[in-house]
């Protein structure tokens, strides 16, 4: 868990996290989330991009100016990773 103040618009990485609640709750700008997996992650307002790679069985909560997915072509018993957008809410 990251809190409010302590990274102040930097950029931050999250990397291969299973089964994982993932708490950002400053403001950032940029994060990286590279390989997770059957975990939620909430990341808190992002002044840049957010990028998420191949991850899976993911609940992602962002508050995002600009989103980049990528993910390897998975089989189907990987499951699926759902974003919202809390920004347009």
């Amino acid at each position: 868990m990251k809190r409010p103040g302590e990274l102040r618009g930097l950029a931050f990485d999250i990397g291969s996290v299973l089964e994982c609640d993932v708490l950002v709750l400053d403001v950032t700008g940029q994060v990286h989330v590279d390989g997770a997996q059957r975990s939620r992650i909430f990341i808190g307002p992002c002044e840049g991009s957010v990028f998420i790679r191949d991850c899976s069985d993911c609940i992602f909560t962002v508050a995002w100016c600009v989103l980049h997915v990528a993910a390897q072509p998975t089989p189907p018993t990987q499951g699926v990773c759902v974003c919202v957008n809390l920004a347009t809410l």
